[in-house]
């Protein structure tokens, strides 16, 4: 693996949109990242630094807050890349 690539990649950019389909479709209005972040007692830079790949770490809080408010699991968050 070279320097600065994770093996372990965010998915929540992919899983907002699929939520956000279902929500269209509900007729609710689409979450942003902020909205997002609100719902799930987060902050905006958090959320935002999951759906760009460029968070090196994740609290175990984080994850049950986005599973909670996404109605996922961990394994949809997140995916491993192998080498």
């Amino acid at each position: 693996m070279s320097e600065g690539t994770m093996p372990v990649k965010s998915r929540l950019k992919l899983l907002m949109a699929e939520r956000n389909v279902q929500r269209v479709g509900a007729g609710q209005e689409p979450w942003k990242i902020r909205e997002l972040a609100e719902a799930a007692d987060l902050s905006p830079s958090v959320v935002s630094g999951l759906t760009s790949n460029r968070a090196v770490q994740v609290r175990f809080d984080t994850l049950y807050k986005l599973c909670r408010v996404l109605d996922c699991t961990p394994g949809e968050l997140l995916e491993y890349v192998k080498e």
